[in-house]
Order: C-alpha cells, then structure tokens, then sequence
C-alpha cells in the first residue's frame, strides 16, 4: 500500500508541537544543544553538533525508512545524511581556512 502525502493541516501542527515541547526543552538544556544556541558559540561546537545530527539521520535513515517504504512513495528522496556529511566536511575546510588555525601550523 502506497500512498501520496497532501499537505499538512494547522490542527496536526499544533498538537504536534504542543506534545513535543517536553522533549524539545530537554533537548535544548543537552551542552550540545546549549553550545549551539549560545551567543559565542564557536564553530568547532557547531560541527560537533552537525556530526552528532549526521549520525542521528543515519541511524533514522537505516532504520526507520525501511519500514515506511511502503507507506511514503518518495521515502529515499527525504535522506538527509549525505547533505548533513557534505555541510560538516564544508565546515571543516573553513576552519582549516581560518587565519589563528593557519597561523598555529606555521
């Protein structure tokens, strides 16, 4: 059984955010989650984060997907992982780039 999303009511949205909101906050009190949100957040916090998130839309990816194959037609175009990867070795390079980091390797 294969079925075509439509979009998603208000109602849905709501309650949605609404029974999540424990969840997000305890998230938000996490040290990774606070390093990202936090006025000097360093860019070395920012890709911990982003290799923590890659792993995470793996992990969703590898298995829960699998199971929704049937349900969600276009289930292997939603994959986030290898945009995740691509931004984090994106990252990577530009602090590499950074002058304090090019000076320290002279």
């Amino acid at each position: 059984m294969s079925i075509n999303l439509a979009p998603v009511s208000s109602n849905f949205l709501v309650d949605l955010k609404t029974k999540t909101a424990n969840s997000h906050k305890k998230l938000e009190c996490l040290p990774v989650s606070a390093s990202i949100i936090s006025s000097d957040m360093k860019l070395s916090d920012y890709i911990h984060y982003l290799c923590l998130m890659h792993d995470v839309h793996k992990e969703i990816e590898s298995v829960v997907f699998p199971l929704l194959s049937d349900i969600i037609d276009d289930i292997e175009l939603r994959k986030k992982h290898t945009l995740s990867k691509m931004i984090y070795f994106i990252l990577i390079v530009i602090k590499l780039l950074q002058p304090e980091f090019l000076m320290l390797k002279k």
